[in-house]
């Protein structure tokens, strides 16, 4: 699912700091498919998430920390939720008739690498890889209840509807999936399903620590390693970031191609759904852009 929160009144957050004891100053960090703000709890800082209910229930919000404390359990470095003063890990917050859902995060330690940043290079690129690895080992045998399989995402359900009007992004969605269909369901679990540079930090010392977990569903482990590699496939250096990663994961898992062409169809759709009111002559020169991307019928 994919929804856009343009505006969020300054008392939603205000009432969610209430529930966690919060500092009452808050700083409105961005509004995507959430709206995130950075606050202080005890003088440290944290990240509070405000959530359509139409876009995550509350049982895919608990099950998103369950993992997130499966993996702390099992020595991943990651970013997990705090309770708040009643000892939930998520609150309801009402202004109006109007619901959010709240949860509060860690800071993750460490630095967001850029591809200026003299950290970025093979050392990342493998830690990279290692992270994505020990969130997997740690995930097979995890199954909890309330989130989804990547098949029944809406995007993925409307793909027909959303791809109606450009029959060779269509044909490549029915090629791409016609593959999946053939691949066995094994070797899955829940991925992060977003493991880019914008959701971890990395500290040459403490190595790399993992955040939003948002969007982890049930897919082929190999799907985390694809869209990590799609992220960087118009990078001049590409070639060593992917042989860095692969290194960092242990093995290049099967159908890396085809499932990364999955994921330029997936920022395709969410984009024609987030567009659908009208695009803008910006959000046009966007899915331009997407699309002949989709047309090159290529993962990397």
């Amino acid at each position: 699912m994919y929804l856009l929160l343009r505006s969020v009144p300054d008392e939603f957050p205000r009432q969610a700091l209430a529930r966690w004891h919060a500092a009452p100053d808050f700083e409105h960090i961005a509004n995507s498919a959430s709206a995130i703000y950075r606050v202080r709890i005890h003088g440290r800082p944290h990240y509070l998430r405000l959530t359509l209910p139409e876009l995550r229930t509350r049982e895919q919000n608990e099950a998103e920390i369950a993992f997130l404390e499966h993996l702390k359990g099992c020595g991943v470095q990651v970013a997990g939720a705090v309770a708040s003063t009643a000892g939930r890990g998520v609150e309801a917050i009402t202004v109006g008739e109007e619901v959010l859902f709240a949860t509060v995060f860690e800071e993750a330690p460490g630095e967001r690498i850029t591809p200026d940043s003299p950290l970025w290079g093979p050392p990342l690129f493998h830690a990279w890889g290692a992270a994505l690895q020990r969130i997997h080992a740690a995930a097979r045998g995890f199954d909890p209840a309330g989130r989804w399989h990547w098949r029944d995402e809406d995007l993925i359900v409307r793909a027909p509807e959303l791809l109606a009007d450009d029959d060779r992004s269509r044909r490549e969605f029915d090629t791409v999936m016609a593959r999946l269909d053939e691949r066995r369901e094994d070797d899955c679990g829940l991925i992060h399903a977003d493991f880019a540079p914008q959701n971890f930090r990395f500290d040459a010392a403490r190595g790399l620590t993992a955040f939003d977990f948002g969007n982890c569903c049930h897919h082929w482990f190999a799907a985390d390693v694809a869209n990590s590699l799609s992220t960087v496939r118009q990078r001049p250096e590409r070639e060593e970031i992917r042989e860095a990663l692969l290194a960092g994961y242990g093995t290049e898992p099967e159908d890396l191609e085809t499932l990364m062409r999955l994921r330029v169809l997936y920022v395709l759709l969410s984009r024609l759904k987030a567009f659908a009111a009208g695009p803008t002559p910006e959000q046009a020169a966007i899915l331009k852009t997407l699309r002949a991307q989709v047309h090159e019928a290529r993962g990397w």
